[in-house]
């Protein structure tokens, strides 16, 4: 499960942190002694593989709730339009080691 998450009902959440890891490998790449570059993409990596697990847990464990939240729509004057779900963590709630 990396950046657009999608099930087999078409739901799609997006993890916050995915964009974020893949701009930091690209860096990492192209600077590979860059210690400050190497440490911000650990913690977004581990960042996003706590998403990762928290999708995976509510739809686990609450089919209901995280299908009521991935079938939002808004009504535009072009018609309905799908609402994406982006999940993200309080960084203030955890310490990331």
């Amino acid at each position: 499960m990396k950046g657009i998450i999608g099930d087999n009902d078409g739901n799609e959440w997006i993890n916050a942190y995915s964009a974020k890891v893949k701009e930091l490998q690209q860096k990492a790449l192209d600077n590979p002694n860059d210690k400050k570059i190497e440490n911000e993409l650990k913690r977004e990596k581990e960042l996003e593989a706590i998403v990762d697990s928290h999708i995976k847990t509510l739809m686990d464990n609450d089919i209901s709730l995280y299908n009521y939240v991935a079938n939002l729509q808004v009504k535009t004057k072009e018609g309905n339009k799908n609402v994406k779900v982006t999940v993200a963590v309080q960084e203030l709630d955890f310490d990331v080691e």
